[in-house]
Formats: structure tokens, C-alpha cells, sequence
């Protein structure tokens, strides 16, 4: 059975990345990213509470369907998370920019399996990541998006000057 909720989600996994990334295209990436907190904090609470369900079938059920959901609503870090540092701090050494932030995903997959073997309850972390999803969706409600074209005219003075200064250096190369 594990198996197949581990399948059913795998695969909503991957529709998931394709569903935000269209998604972001449509309605911008604070939208997005305000509407993936609050999704995944509802899943993750639901998959959690999917123990306390009654009935062999049901309970299984309301697993997969929640954890489907919760790997749905995850994998659109993969889409969004990218665009959402380019639009935010530019696109000029993006893979380092998004280096750091993938990291803070993995440290926290690591602290989080740390604490499950220090201490073996559920429930203090499932609470946390239900928060740290609300929280993640109020904040992204709170990003400004003038800010980005302030960065695009700052960017754009950037590469003007670059494209001057090689034009410079062919124009004394020809002499």
C-alpha cells in the first residue's frame, strides 16, 4: 500500500511542477508562492490527520489523497522557487543566488530527520512545518513587486554600460 500512496504522489509530484510553473506564469510569482504555503500547510495538516480517519479503506484513502496533495504543493518549489529568485534579485549570478536557497531546503531536510531520531514524535514537528507553510504564504504576500523593476532598470544600466565598454575596446582594436 505504501507503495502505491508513494507512487500516486511521486506522480502528482511531477504534474505539480508543470501546474505551478504554468500557474506562475499567470498570476505572478507572489500569488504563487502565497497559494503553495497555504495549499501545502492544509495538506500536510490533513495527511497528519488522516490517522485519526476510521475504516481500512477510508484512512487510506484520505492518506494518499493528502500526501498526494502535500507532494503536489512541495514540488512547485522546483518551478517557482528559480523565477521567483530571478524576478526578485536578477537574473545576473542566478545559479549561486539559487544555490543558497536550494541549501536552506536541504539543511532543513537534515535538521528535520535530526530531530525525528532525537525525539520520536510527530507531532511537534508536523506542527512546525504547518506553521513555517503559513508563514512562508503571509510573507510572500508581503513581497513588493516594484521592487523588481527598480532591480530591472539598475540591471539594465549594468549591461549598457558592459555592452559600451566592448563596443570601446572592438572600436580601438580596429584602429
Amino acid at each position: 500500500y505504501v507503495a502505491l500512496a508513494l507512487g500516486i504522489a511521486s506522480i502528482l509530484s511531477g504534474l505539480g511542477r508543470l501546474f505551478w510553473g504554468l500557474l506562475q506564469d499567470k498570476i505572478g510569482v507572489k500569488w504563487t508562492l502565497v497559494l503553495m504555503g497555504g495549499l501545502t500547510a492544509v495538506c500536510i495538516m490533513f495527511t497528519y490527520l488522516s490517522a485519526y480517519v476510521t475504516g481500512s479503506f477510508d484512512q487510506k484513502f484520505a492518506y494518499t489523497l493528502s500526501l498526494s496533495g502535500a507532494f503536489f504543493c512541495v514540488s512547485g518549489n522546483y518551478a517557482v522557487f528559480p523565477a521567483a529568485t530571478a524576478h526578485y534579485f536578477g537574473s545576473e549570478g542566478l545559479g549561486t543566488k539559487y544555490g543558497f536557497l536550494f541549501i536552506s531546503q536541504s539543511a532543513g531536510a537534515i535538521l528535520s530527520a535530526l530531530y525525528i531520531t532525537i525525539i520520536p514524535f510527530w507531532t511537534p514537528l508536523i506542527i512546525a512545518v504547518i506553521l513555517t507553510s503559513i508563514a512562508a504564504g503571509l510573507l510572500a504576500s508581503r513581497l513588493n513587486d516594484s521592487q523588481r523593476e527598480e532591480m530591472s532598470e539598475i540591471e539594465a544600466k549594468v549591461l549598457l554600460r558592459k555592452r559600451e565598454r566592448r563596443h570601446s575596446v572592438i572600436v580601438r582594436e580596429e584602429r
